[in-house]
């Protein structure tokens, strides 16, 4: 993710982040801290980062501009496919 959004990007220990968010909203919303931001600086724990590639940076974005017109032709054929199992499924 580092090299395609060219940032760094910071692991955390926690495996289950959607629920571990959660708890985090119902402490603040619970009043046990005065902010999301102050919640998550007390709890969240950094374990390791990664700085983005500049040379993997690059490939990304060429790949990038190669989909683009790949996605806006095959956009018909995934809505006819979205349908198609769609129906299958009811």
């Amino acid at each position: 993710a580092a090299d395609i959004f060219e940032i760094e990007v910071a692991r955390t220990g926690i495996d289950e982040g959607p629920a571990y968010g959660a708890a985090i909203l119902a402490a603040v919303g619970a009043g046990l801290f005065n902010s999301v931001e102050e919640a998550c600086a007390k709890l969240i724990r950094t374990v390791d980062s990664r700085l983005p590639d500049p040379v993997q940076s690059r490939v990304y974005h060429r790949l990038y501009y190669l989909y683009q017109p790949l996605y806006k032709t095959l956009k018909g054929f995934f809505d006819c496919d979205a349908a198609f199992v769609a129906e299958t499924l009811e």
